[in-house]
Parts: structure tokens; C-alpha cells; sequence
């Protein structure tokens, strides 16, 4: 009976849709003319999402979209420098080259001056002491009696030679409040220069103006008077710079001083480049 009810009920159904009309055959020599649909199906076929060989989709494209596809599509950016076009991509990729050049040109430049530093030559004073007359070997000439004696010797401390070497030096008896008023030449007359190379030595003798008085004895034990032995180093590195060092050194207290005493720096007149 159940049967019987779905059965009568399908038909009832069939029966009440309109039927699709069918193409209506023609003589072959007629042209063939588009099927016919009725809008109804057609509604209900749009509504089902089904498509027919008949349908057909019209769309419209922008004139100015395709030209911007064809050109790269998507809202590249041009500048112009120079009167030269180029894209902001290319502007900032050779930003980026420029910075990378410029770095390691900056690395380089720094690498040889590390380098240039290690290996130039460097003179400077390794050893200052100061005598009398008496102790001075071998004797000196008798011109020179009473008088103190300096002796500076530079070293090379660098790796490479150090040329064309000038070097001055003066020793001064004076007041400890009168130490500013020390000056050195600007200009150093070439009486003969030398090389040092890397590790050597090289020696300076100089005498003060006169032999010592009694009263500058007393006040060079008191501290209040002082032996000031100062000079000045001119020369030319392997990387062909000039160079130059200077230096101050004193000593007051016991007197005569002791065999080999050393003298100290003072705080002004020490330099190097």
C-alpha cells in the first residue's frame, strides 16, 4: 500500500512540470535554427547551477588594467634621475651595491693602516742617565770639566728601518719653576743623518753650557733646581712618512749623582707620530 502511495505521488509530480520543448526536425536544405528553451527552465537551470553549450559570458576588461598587466602588473614605480627611467627596485638594489662597495673599501683602508702601524719603525728614548765630568769614559775633552753630562739612547722598537734619523739634544741646569720656557728647534739642520734598523740603537752624548755652581748643587739636592736633559727625533718610515718624537727628562736629588742614575719624564714635552 506504502509503495503504491510513493508511486502515484512521483507521477503526480512529473505530470505537474512543463515539458522541455523539442527542436522541431527540418528538411536538411532549411538552416538549422537555435533550440528553443523555455525561460522557466532556464531559470530553474541558473538557480541549480548548471551550465549549457548555449550560454555564454561576456565580460568587459579595462583598457588601462591591461596595459598596466602588460607592463609588469602591479603598480611599479619609476623614477627618473639624470633623465634615465628606472624602477624603485632597481634604485634600491643599487643602493645596496653602493653601500656594499663602500664598506669594504672602508675595510680595506682600515686593514692598511692596522698593518702600516705594526710594521713602521718607532724611535724612542730606551735609556737616559746623567754623570759629571770625572766619570765620563773616555776622558773628555778638558773644555768640558765641571760640567754635566747626558746621555740618551733611542731604540727602534718597529719592524722595519727607520731612515734619514736626525737627533738633537741639549742638557739644561735650571730652576724646576722654570721647566716650560724649554724649547726645541723647529727646523733640524742635517749635519749627517742615518738609518736605524729594527731592534738597533743609536746614542746621543750632550753637555750643559758650563760647569756647576755651588749654589746650583744645593738646590739640585734640595729639589728645587734640576738637570733637564730634552731633545728631539726627526725620520722617515718604510711607508716614506715623516716622523718625529720628542722628550723631557730630569733628575734632582743626591749629588754627584750615582753611577748610571736614570732620569724620569716630565709631564709636558713627550710626544710621538
Amino acid at each position: 500500500m506504502l509503495r503504491l502511495v510513493v508511486v502515484l505521488t512521483a507521477a503526480v509530480l512529473l505530470t505537474a512540470q512543463s515539458p522541455i520543448p523539442l527542436p522541431v526536425p527540418r528538411p536538411s536544405h532549411e538552416a538549422p535554427q537555435a533550440p528553443q528553451v523555455n525561460p522557466q527552465q532556464q531559470s530553474e537551470n541558473n538557480v541549480s547551477g548548471q551550465s549549457f553549450p548555449d550560454s555564454l559570458t561576456i565580460t568587459r576588461k579595462d583598457s588601462a588594467s591591461e596595459k598596466q598587466h602588460e607592463d609588469g602588473g602591479g603598480g611599479a614605480t619609476e623614477v627618473s634621475i639624470l633623465g634615465v627611467k628606472i624602477s624603485l627596485g632597481e634604485l634600491l638594489l643599487g643602493l645596496g651595491t653602493f653601500g656594499l662597495w663602500f664598506a669594504t673599501q672602508r675595510l680595506v683602508s682600515e686593514a692598511k693602516a692596522t698593518s702600516q702601524r705594526q710594521l713602521r719603525a718607532y724611535l724612542l728614548p730606551e735609556i737616559a742617565t746623567i754623570t759629571d765630568y770625572a766619570s765620563v769614559q773616555p776622558s773628555p775633552p778638558p773644555v768640558f770639566t765641571g760640567r754635566v753630562a747626558g746621555l740618551v739612547q733611542i731604540k727602534n722598537s718597529g719592524q722595519t728601518p727607520a731612515y734619514d734619523v736626525l737627533h738633537w739634544g741639549e742638557v739644561v741646569v735650571m730652576p724646576i719653576a722654570l721647566e716650560s720656557t724649554l724649547t726645541l728647534p723647529a727646523e733640524m739642520l742635517n749635519n749627517g743623518s742615518n738609518t736605524v734598523g729594527p731592534g738597533s740603537f743609536a746614542q746621543k752624548t750632550g753637555w750643559a753650557s758650563g760647569p756647576l755652581t755651588a749654589i746650583e748643587i744645593a738646590e739640585i739636592r734640595a729639589g728645587t733646581t734640576a738637570v733637564y736633559v730634552h731633545g728631539k727625533i726627526t725620520y722617515r718610515d718604510a711607508f716614506k712618512r715623516k716622523r718625529e718624537s720628542t722628550y723631557r727628562l730630569f733628575y734632582c736629588g743626591n749629588w754627584p749623582p750615582a753611577q748610571g742614575a736614570t732620569l724620569s719624564f716630565c709631564a709636558a714635552g713627550n710626544s710621538s707620530n
